[in-house]
């Protein structure tokens, strides 16, 4: 089981190689900094223009408003929060509060191998390997070194389930434990607007460990009997195991006979899973969990004590939200853009017409509500207000047009669950343009894009077709893995949680899909992969 003496144990055995991982990681990104992302012409512009000018006003003192020093709501202030302090260290320079994120994202590769451990304890090949791969992965280099809020969204969502999962899987985990992932969630939930849904998810899957426990936990161990040696080589196996040193390194000398039966793929892969974390580090406890219901009392504990701990992090910002506006809200106001990016597609796509003309009928319509709403009350609407009214009016628009609507929001999840990070490549290579929304732009055009882009810099097309090469690796494998899975129920557990999370990611950007959205999931994608082309290697070399 995959408790904390287990992670300590991972860290401490595997404590060179880590941070060789991360010394990796931090050179690939320091380097595509200084050599392409530095020279981004697009840095303080969008979103990142955003978070620059309320960190801006954080840092002189001005608290978290716009520029005309009105509050400011339209953003969540965890992210422009991290670049004040930069800024009030390095002086209000982007560039340092970049590589200081850059530094501070090494540590992904680390958490994503402790989630991975978490998924399939005793599985520490598969862990080393995920930190690897999360140290090259195209995502992760390219957004830790722009100035957007996915990476310090990423690492204190990772820190929630690494903390948090171990309650769910394996009935154990202590209250403090439980309150520092509420409070890793808290803060992630003033980075991204996804933490009421995260919280809520967290929930029903303490729920489901409480009803259900009993019938999942035998599911949980899928990994280890799917990675399996073969008969002919579990003698060697076996042998091999009992030699190890106490240091968990194996033995120098292997006999010729077993060099002989088995290849050196094979060698290095029964060498990796015979030094395995040690048995004794599991507890009993999950184990004991099978065949009975998991207390009430110790449910309630946990969901109170975690709830506790994220609204000790969120507190204050919806009490600020509520001083300023006599609401309660957490997450950013959305009208703006569920109007840009919802209504004014779905009437594009409904009329056939350019969306610049859908853009203004839409916003002419809605100047005719605000007046209406505001002679109503007889006093100017608050931002909240005009939020409101714009949200209800885009819902209005999608009921109005359902095909139109259905047809829109798959297609934004598919672009966040086949899109390539490489397209930040390619808006940052032509100067911040983006291609127009379309009612006519089809598949062709977008593979266009990709297989044949125009630019600048000839050289990123290398790194965009590695992008394209990883991502369909890391999707085959996902399919195979849940293939495997389903057929020979084992593995279902770390499954169906990748699932929640991820179906509710992607849920989520059904309004506007990009692959950056899909960046928190990337290490449950990663997992899940590299365990069936493991299993596969192995059954190959087996055969």
């Amino acid at each position: 089981m995959a408790d904390d003496a287990t992670l300590k144990y991972f860290i401490k055995q595997n404590k060179n190689l880590l941070i060789t991982i991360i010394a990796v990681s931090l050179a690939i990104k320091l380097l595509f900094f200084f050599v392409f992302l530095q020279y981004n012409p697009c840095m303080l512009l969008f979103d990142s223009g955003h978070y620059h000018n309320a960190a801006l006003q954080l840092a002189a003192g001005n608290g978290f408003s716009g520029a005309d020093g009105a509050p400011y709501f339209y953003r969540l202030p965890g992210y422009p929060a991290f670049l004040a302090m930069c800024y009030a260290v390095c002086g209000n320079a982007p560039h340092i509060a970049l590589l200081i994120q850059i530094i501070v994202s090494s540590c992904i590769p680390v958490l994503s191998a402790l989630l991975a451990l978490t998924l399939f304890p005793q599985a520490r090949l598969l862990a080393l390997l995920v930190a690897a791969m999360t140290a090259v992965h195209p995502g992760f280099v390219t957004m830790s070194g722009l100035m957007m809020s996915e990476t310090l969204f990423v690492i204190f969502f990772l820190i929630y389930l690494v903390l948090f999962l171990p309650a769910v899987l394996y009935d154990r985990r202590q209250c403090g434990a439980m309150l520092l992932a509420g409070s890793a969630l808290g803060i992630a939930s003033l980075t991204r607007p996804v933490g009421l849904p995260l919280v809520l998810v967290s929930v029903v899957l303490l729920v489901i460990r409480y009803f259900y426990g009993a019938r999942i936990l035998p599911l949980r161990d899928g990994f280890s009997s799917l990675l399996r040696v073969s008969a002919h080589g579990e003698e060697l196996r076996s042998s091999v195991s009992n030699h190890v040193t106490s240091s968990g390194r194996a033995p120098k000398e292997v006999s010729l006979k077993a060099r002989e039966e088995l290849s050196h793929f094979k060698i290095f892969f029964l060498f990796a899973h015979s030094t395995r974390l040690p048995k004794q580090l599991t507890s009993a406890r999950g184990e004991e969990a099978v065949g009975r219901l998991e207390p009430y009392g110790r449910l309630k504990r946990q969901s109170i004590i975690f709830i506790l701990g994220w609204l000790a992090i969120i507190g204050p910002w919806l009490v600020r939200n509520w001083l300023l506006t006599g609401v309660w809200f957490l997450h950013t106001l959305g009208g703006p853009h569920a109007i840009n990016h919802g209504a004014a597609r779905v009437y594009m796509q409904a009329h056939t017409i350019s969306y610049l003309d859908a853009q203004r009928i839409i916003k002419d319509n809605l100047q005719v509500q605000y007046k209406d709403a505001a002679a109503l009350q007889a006093k100017p609407l608050q931002e909240i207000e005009r939020s409101t009214i714009a949200e209800k009016y885009v819902l209005s628009v999608c009921l109005q047009y359902p095909y139109q609507t259905i047809k829109l929001c798959i297609n934004n999840m598919l672009k966040t669950v086949f899109g390539l990070y490489s397209s930040e490549l390619l808006f940052i290579d032509s100067g911040g343009q983006l291609p127009p929304y379309d009612a006519q732009r089809g598949i062709g055009a977008v593979l266009k894009r990709f297989l044949l882009p125009t630019l600048t810099q000839p050289w990123l097309i290398i790194i965009m077709y590695a992008d394209m090469l990883m991502h369909l690796f890391l999707l085959f494998g996902f399919i195979g893995y849940c293939v495997l899975a389903c057929a020979g129920r084992k593995g279902l557990v770390p499954l169906g949680i990748a699932l929640v999370y991820g179906t509710l990611f992607v849920g989520l950007s059904c309004i506007c899909g990009f692959a950056r959205l899909r960046l928190p999931i990337e290490p449950f994608l990663i997992t899940l992969s590299l365990a069936f082309w493991i299993m596969l290697i192995q059954r190959i070399e087996e055969s």
